[in-house]
């Protein structure tokens, strides 16, 4: 099934789709979570960093950025639009990433539409590496996607209180929750809506 979202993802990546994802404003985006990213340097972790619009940005303010990407024709885009020095790229994806293995190294994780892609065991496993990897009082902020996608790129249904579940058997606490709509005008145009989920994870 990921080989298919991913075979997906890299069919769809033209120079329009690219261009289209680079156009989309950051401060509109993370407008109802802005003031959660953190003021000082830190590591924060982009999983499904897709071109680096996200990850470029974070290295702008300063911080150092892993940018997981397993899609080359948009990690390759990434890497030529944005050369920033503190920004490393890896070829890895949840629900396992296999790469990413020193625990408690991230301040920060970022999701942005990538949760539909998992389906419910897969999730299980993604929360357990995510807890792993996040260091005690850090945030996962998570886009969560609902509604209809190209059947090349499979989704599976979100519950969000399934999900806020999960997370606290994983050693997060929700912090933040919000529905949103969509910006791009195709996902508005097909009834996309999203919910913004923020976890905190917690001291042992």
């Amino acid at each position: 099934m990921r080989n298919l979202i991913f075979k997906g993802y890299s069919d769809a990546a033209t120079p329009e789709f690219i261009a289209d994802y680079e156009a989309i404003d950051i401060g509109l985006f993370y407008k109802g979570v802005m003031d959660l990213f953190p003021q000082t340097q830190s590591k924060i972790i982009d999983i499904g960093a897709g071109t680096g619009r996200d990850a470029a940005w974070l290295a702008d303010l300063g911080h150092e950025v892993t940018a997981v990407e397993p899609v080359q024709k948009l990690s390759d885009a990434g890497k030529r639009l944005h050369k920033q020095p503190n920004i490393a790229w890896v070829d890895d994806s949840l629900p396992d990433l296999e790469k990413i293995t020193n625990e408690n190294q991230f301040e920060m994780a970022i999701l942005s539409g990538v949760w539909q892609h998992l389906n419910e065991t897969e999730r299980e496993i993604a929360m357990r590496k995510l807890s792993k990897i996040i260091s005690p009082n850090g945030l996962v902020i998570m886009a969560l996607r609902h509604g209809i996608a190209s059947p090349n790129r499979p989704v599976f249904a979100i519950d969000v209180d399934a999900t806020i579940e999960l997370a606290l058997q994983n050693q997060f606490e929700p912090i933040r929750q919000y529905a949103a709509s969509s910006i791009r005008l195709h996902n508005i145009a097909n009834g996309v809506t999203w919910t913004w989920l923020v976890l905190k994870r917690t001291i042992n």
